[in-house]
């Protein structure tokens, strides 16, 4: 019988979702992920097996509009009206230590991601950089065997972000899949997706702020999170699925109470994939796509959150028959010397369709310091 709670099968199935499970990299640079240098080869099965269901999950989740409490993004959607809208609300603690998430979900059971967790991976800490320390987990939600009605596993790739010395000033991000499969079963080729979504949280995102009544802000910073493409011109299940890490910058026009914004304008998109075709058991290098994600104007509200379904991805040399998404987040309760929100955070995805039938998504977290 196949063990739902061993320890190879929780490390296969994490290597198949979130690839950078160890590894090092250059460092945070403006709040992006760093690559790793040695991501662990991608196991034949699930996930890697199957990028065209991994990316119709996420675009999903990508053209839902995020939920606030702290800003959380799924495919776990309701209609209001014609609008498609997150169930799913994720939020975070941190005590210096563990970092622990909880994803809530309308008519299922919550999702629980702790790093304490025996099933979860040891963190990956970045060294301390502008006054700001950096980890990295993979975090496991192992099956519950007394509860025979969910017979599921979680994995999400978290980063945390806190000031030395002071754990209660941080900000958390990242993206989970749920997946459900027989827990009888012998092998892993059970498995299914049933939920992808992401999210970010920190203290100084559950407050209302004090905004400014005019003039302008400009935040840059990183985003990250699910990156999976189909070729429309290739074999049956030909793709690759895997992380995207780039630039985020925003504008804020206080006066006109709008945000809007570019992930990728500045430097492209990195992407760290593994094609589902190839049985190769080596090291997967970062690819930067000439590519970027277009964040129309959202209007802010009077809580400091604003969102909007107006997202269009550009890729250059590629001919984008069709694109789509929706994006969010909030501001800072924690003001700057300028009485400017200090940063602003949220989430965003976007899909695409190709002349040639190709198809992607981008799915992930952002947040921007204010400059």
């Amino acid at each position: 019988m196949y063990s739902a709670r061993s320890p190879a099968a929780l490390a296969a199935l994490a290597s198949l979702l979130l690839l950078p499970a160890c590894g090092g990299g250059d460092g945070d640079v403006g709040g992006i992920a760093p690559m790793p240098e040695s991501p662990p080869p991608s196991t034949a099965g699930a996930l890697s097996g199957d990028p065209g269901g991994q990316r119709d999950e996420a675009a999903m989740a990508a053209t839902a509009l995020p939920n606030f409490g702290s800003v959380t993004q799924s495919s776990n959607v309701t209609l209001d009206g014609q609008v498609r809208v997150t169930e799913d609300s994720a939020s975070a603690s941190f005590d210096g230590h563990d970092i622990l998430v909880t994803v809530g979900r309308p008519g299922r059971s919550s999702l629980i991601l702790d790093s304490a967790a025996e099933e979860s991976g040891p963190p990956d800490i970045a060294p301390a950089a502008g006054g700001y320390a950096q980890r990295f987990d993979v975090l496991v939600d192992p099956p519950d065997e007394d509860d025979a009605a969910n017979p599921g596993i979680a994995v999400a790739y978290v980063q945390t972000r806190w000031k030395d010395g002071d754990p209660a000033d941080f900000l958390a991000w990242g993206f989970w899949a749920s997946l459900e499969f027989d827990p009888d079963a012998e092998e892993l080729s059970g498995l299914a997706l049933a939920g992808i979504g992401t999210f970010v949280d920190g203290p100084e995102l559950r407050g209302m702020p004090t905004l400014p009544s005019g003039g302008t802000a400009t935040y840059e910073g990183g985003a990250s999170g699910l990156y999976a493409y189909v070729q429309g011109d290739g074999p049956a299940g030909s793709g690759e699925a895997g992380l995207f890490s780039a630039m985020a910058r925003l504008t804020a026009d206080f006066g006109a109470g709008t945000v809007a914004g570019c992930i990728g304008c500045t430097g492209g998109i990195m992407v760290l994939a593994d094609d589902a075709a190839s049985e190769d058991e080596v090291a997967i290098e970062p690819e930067t796509i000439p590519a970027n994600i277009v964040l129309s104007p959202a209007p802010i509200g009077s809580d400091g959150t604003f969102l909007d379904d107006g997202v269009a991805v550009e890729i250059a040399g590629r001919d984008i028959a069709d694109s789509s998404g929706a994006w969010g987040g909030r501001f800072s309760t924690v003001a700057d010397a300028a009485g400017d929100p200090r940063l602003a955070a949220g989430t965003a995805g976007a899909e695409w369709t190709e002349a040639d039938g190709s198809q992607g998504v981008f799915l992930g977290s952002w947040f921007a310091d204010k400059q």
